[in-house]
């Protein structure tokens, strides 16, 4: 399995999947050799640190969101309301108190739709307060705390920042919804579409740098479509597969032209900047004739702060819309109509707030996988994600990518990440050596990329992009 890797400042990475599975054919995980689980103990770690000092504050934030809405969720819902949010902000403050003091994980108590299954993995599984999983659990919980009230159900405490992160970077989001209209050709030299799609990968790959659970929404900086940022950040790639995608990217284009339809699916990671560079990105391959259809694959509920829902999707395009920037608005209005026409798709499903790795989905989903099998090119978006497609396992960070995905191989998949989180494959020797020598801590301050052509000169933190593209 040939694979694409990637790794960008904010360590982030790509993978993609080059042919097609007729079949699950997933290769048990248990079956395959693998490294201990990360742990949570290590004070270094991404899984403690977040516990740690990340996750109390973003509580507090939560909680002075509530009391901040407090009297317009009195004027829209009612005095009854008003009272449940001193209930979540009485439950929030508890979960913030387990999480300081290293209590034991304790079962869910709300009636949604996943409730049973997150219980009966804490059942199974042991209840470290710092793990990685764990991580994941406190969000589960702080979404708990208003699924047990009766008017507060659909409340996203994260909302304002969300949208705050879009605002804050509309300069941004003008400069490449302007870039996208000025490139965007379909009967253009095929070396000219290969820059233009190189250029809109990275910038998406970049954008996911704007994580709001890590940044607590400080900005961040060399965000921008221009040639002169794309070339001065390549620089910082760590490993790159990005030719391979290319090519299969040309395989599509062919295929399609030719009256052969083809599909991209995209699980989606952050709102705001991130998004836009996501929508650019699908809008580019989609204008360009590289795939006749696109699914867009979202989080079903508020998720790790900056994760994008549904609601967060079309709150997006209507801003667009309506910001009196003219590249801008016809985006925003081509991607709508295509999802009111259908040609385009959004998903929401829970399995990706679950507590699954994705080499799980065949057993645990089979229907979800059939879905992403349907694809001919899945792109996953994310450090999230990626931690997903290849475990909280502590990998040597050459060990294949392949080996990694642990039998997840749906089709031709690609991972854009900015390295957040101490776990990544794919990367060769001589880089990781050199990396660990100039930034000890590159696996959690997401800023690095990787690129197998050349020495990567270190940034203030890595990405990385990975394909894997056989699925024999």
């Amino acid at each position: 399995m040939s694979r694409i890797t990637v790794t960008l400042p904010g360590r982030a990475g790509l993978q993609v999947d080059e042919d097609k599975a007729a079949a699950p054919a997933v290769v048990p995980p248990e079956e395959l050799p693998l490294p201990p689980p990360l742990s949570g103990q290590n004070s270094t770690s991404f899984a403690y640190v977040t516990v740690r000092d990340r996750l109390p504050v973003i509580l507090t934030r939560v909680i002075d969101a509530v009391f901040r809405d407090r009297m317009k969720i009195e004027e829209q819902l009612g005095p009854e309301a008003r009272e449940e949010t001193k209930a979540v902000a009485g439950r929030l403050a508890k979960l913030r108190n387990e999480m300081v003091t290293n209590k034991p994980l304790l079962p869910i108590e709300d009636h949604f739709d996943d409730a049973a299954v997150w219980n009966e993995v804490l059942q199974k599984h042991t209840k470290d307060p710092s793990s990685p999983a764990a991580v994941t659990y406190f969000y589960r919980r702080i979404y708990e705390a208003f699924q047990l009230t009766t008017k507060l159900r659909d409340y996203d405490p994260f909302r304002r920042p969300k949208q705050e992160s879009l605002h804050q970077y509309f300069k941004a989001v003008c400069e490449l919804c302007d870039f996208v209209r000025k490139n965007t050709y379909p009967d253009a030299a095929l070396e000219t579409l290969k820059q233009s799609t190189y250029r809109l990968v990275e910038v998406s790959l970049w954008g996911n740098r704007c994580d709001l659970s890590l940044s607590g929404g400080a900005k961040v900086s060399g965000l921008s479509a221009s040639a002169h940022d794309t070339e001065r950040l390549r620089t910082f790639i760590l490993s790159n597969h990005g030719d391979r995608l290319w090519q299969h990217l040309c395989r599509l284009r062919e295929l399609n032209l030719a009256g052969e339809p083809q599909q991209l699916h995209c699980v989606m990671d952050n709102a705001g900047y991130e998004l836009v560079t996501d929508l650019a990105l699908l809008d580019f391959l989609y204008e360009t004739g590289y795939v006749d259809s696109v699914t867009l694959h979202i989080k079903a509920i508020p998720w790790y702060v900056s994760d994008v829902t549904r609601r967060d999707l079309f709150w997006t395009l209507r801003e667009m819309q309506d910001c009196n920037h003219e590249s801008t608005e016809e985006l925003s209005k081509r991607c709508q109509r295509r999802i009111n026409e259908g040609s385009w798709s959004v998903m929401d499903d829970v399995f990706w707030t679950q507590p699954f790795d994705y080499a799980e989905m065949a057993t645990k989903r089979p229907d979800l996988y059939a879905v992403l099998q349907s694809a001919d090119l899945l792109l996953f978006k994310g450090d999230l994600n990626y931690r997903k497609l290849v475990g909280d396992l502590d990998w040597d960070p050459t060990v294949s990518f392949k080996h990694a995905l642990r039998g997840f191989e749906p089709t031709f998949l690609c991972a854009l990440r900015t390295i957040k989180a101490d776990t990544v494959a794919g990367l060769d020797r001589v880089i990781v050596d050199r990396v660990q020598q100039q930034s000890p801590d590159w696996m959690v301050t997401g800023n690095h990329k990787c690129e197998r052509q050349e020495p990567p000169i270190l940034p203030e933190g890595y990405c990385q992009q990975c394909t894997s593209c056989d699925t024999s």
